[in-house]
């Protein structure tokens, strides 16, 4: 009821300030869509452009800012009658009336009533029955994070691809606002060097390493892959193909030096990426030979860096098979902790506990060859794909991944990944990204946002029982010395009652309306100020 009386409101408040002339004349400024629509309206000549909230192209990083505004250039005998309508995500239409007559660039701004998220609005303008603007456009609202007590210590990554064409400082300019403080980025040996002892990150590296620096993001280097300078002659199957002589293995570590003396903000390696699937260990697998090499290039890591934490298996899924080889092979000394990327997708990280599954079975891999190994998720995430995975699910499950990972003691979660590869509607895997190919982000950014925010710098303390049954998720933090829940449903919904002092936060940061109750559907709430006694 009180949403519904705030839209009325908001719409009431459109027709005031516009009677009182608040929305004024403005410079179209960098952010005036190139769409203009005319009429065929005898006797006049009409052009209508879209401005983009201010302050952000297509974002809003303030309340203040939440508002879109209409260009005209206007030709008039006599003023016109101009009907507005706009919605966002086909809501209630707000509607509103002005009349202009003949004018050049008149901008008028309009209030948007938005919470944080991403939204479709629809705008459309009519003089009488005539339609003289009709689009809908991309609307996305969320706050710069600010940087918190202890956040560096929440290592919730994303997984990039900076070497590509389609990057440039803006993708970590946006990364940085974001909050997201770790990147894994796999830089390919074959590229870096070419001639032979000589490392040259230029042109497709460098730029990017002055990026990490500037912005003091720390990353996880995977040294990727074979050189063909050192495969057999005539060799031409490309990086990827395995390492298979101490040769290649020597020459290997001359290049994870380079690796580890070029990122200056490191501290983590991983040694290889999926060398389980023959798309990264060519001709086909070889548990022999990859142990081999982890055992030739970890001592000399250490003898470089004894601080330096070295990750190895990297397995393509939660391949628990290929892990136990590398043990039993005597891979156990020769590496840190172990890497793996458990995809569920289309499934949930909340589908009967997958993710939890694949955790503990890691876990206990690792107790019996004796423990004092790292986890960490180096890849996990879900593509939006039509008829699958929506944007809003896919946040959903990334925040819900996140929460499952603490719990199960990882280390670090590396989301894959940053940013669509493509934007071919058909092909999966360029819908990985928290922001889309064109840099607008999604719901699943805004979601990681404001899960740093409430959560960054936290202590995880695990899954907790609120008493709603199995398919119930709460999972316990502490921020600050002070509990804080984030809990969900993965089927159906259940009302959880808490203190009368409690504050509730949405999946995407917005407060929300609730006295001594909630409402736990699939999307994660996070629960401020309880008392123990409701834990």
């Amino acid at each position: 009821m009180k949403t519904a009386l705030k839209w009325v409101a908001c719409m009431i408040l459109c027709g005031v300030l516009l009677t009182l002339g608040v929305f004024s004349d403005a410079p179209a400024g960098d952010n005036v869509s190139d769409s203009p629509e005319q009429s065929a309206r005898p006797g006049y000549t009409e052009t209508v452009r879209y401005i983009e909230p201010a302050k952000g192209a297509f974002q809003i990083h303030d309340q203040q800012d939440a508002r879109f505004g209409l260009q005209f250039n206007v030709e008039a005998e006599t003023p016109v009658e101009y009907r507005l309508r706009y919605s966002l995500d086909g809501t209630d239409y707000i509607e509103t009336t002005f009349r202009l007559g003949s004018c050049k660039d008149k901008t008028l701004y309009f209030p948007i009533p938005v919470k944080k998220g991403r939204y479709d609005m629809h705008i459309q303008v009519t003089d009488q029955a005539r339609v003289v603007y009709d689009q809908t456009h991309t609307l996305v609202y969320m706050d710069d994070y600010t940087e918190q007590y202890m956040d560096a210590f929440t290592k919730w990554g994303l997984c990039t691809h900076m070497d590509r064409a389609y990057y440039s400082s803006e993708d970590f300019a946006l990364i940085e606002k974001a909050g997201v403080q770790y990147v894994r980025e796999s830089p390919e040996w074959q590229y870096i060097e070419k001639i032979p002892s000589v490392f040259d990150y230029k042109p497709s590296y460098a730029w990017y390493i002055d990026e990490l620096n500037l912005r003091n993001i720390k990353i996880l280097p995977v040294a990727a892959y074979n050189n063909t300078k050192y495969c057999d002659k005539g060799d031409t199957r490309g990086g990827q193909i395995g390492l298979y002589n101490q040769k290649q293995r020597e020459k290997y570590v001359d290049f994870t030096y380079s690796l580890m003396d070029t990122y200056q903000t490191h501290n983590s390696i991983e040694m290889w990426n999926e060398p389980n699937i023959q798309t990264f260990w060519r001709p086909e697998p070889d548990v022999v030979n990859y142990s081999k090499l982890i055992k030739t290039v970890y001592p000399k890591i250490k003898e470089k860096n004894w601080d330096e934490t070295a990750f190895g298996c990297s397995t393509a899924g939660t391949d628990i098979n290929f892990m136990k080889d590398v043990l039993e092979l005597g891979g156990y000394p020769y590496m840190d902790g172990i890497s793996f990327h458990p995809y569920v997708w289309p499934g949930r990280p909340d589908n009967k506990g997958a993710s939890v599954n694949n955790i503990d079975r890691v876990k206990a891999l690792i107790l019996e060859y004796g423990g004092w190994k790292k986890m960490s998720v180096t890849e996990v995430g879900w593509p939006v794909s039509a008829g699958q995975i929506s944007y809003a699910q896919q946040a959903q499950n990334v925040v819900k991944q996140l929460a499952v990972t603490d719990a199960g003691g990882v280390d670090s979660t590396y989301l894959y990944d940053y940013k669509d590869d493509g934007d071919d509607p058909n092909y999966t895997e360029h819908h990985f990204g928290l922001v889309d190919y064109d840099r607008t982000p999604k719901q699943a950014l805004i979601a990681l946002t404001e899960m740093l925010r409430l959560l960054g710098g936290a202590v995880p303390h695990g899954r907790v029982d609120l008493g709603l049954g199995d398919e119930s998720y709460a999972y316990l933090y502490a921020k600050e010395k002070q509990p804080v829940i984030m809990a969900w449903m993965a089927e159906g919904q259940a009302e959880y009652a808490f203190g009368p002092d409690a504050v509730v936060f949405d999946m995407y940061g917005n407060r929300m309306d609730c006295k001594e109750a909630v409402t736990l559907t699939q999307q994660p709430v996070y629960i401020q100020c309880l008392s123990l006694i409701h834990i």
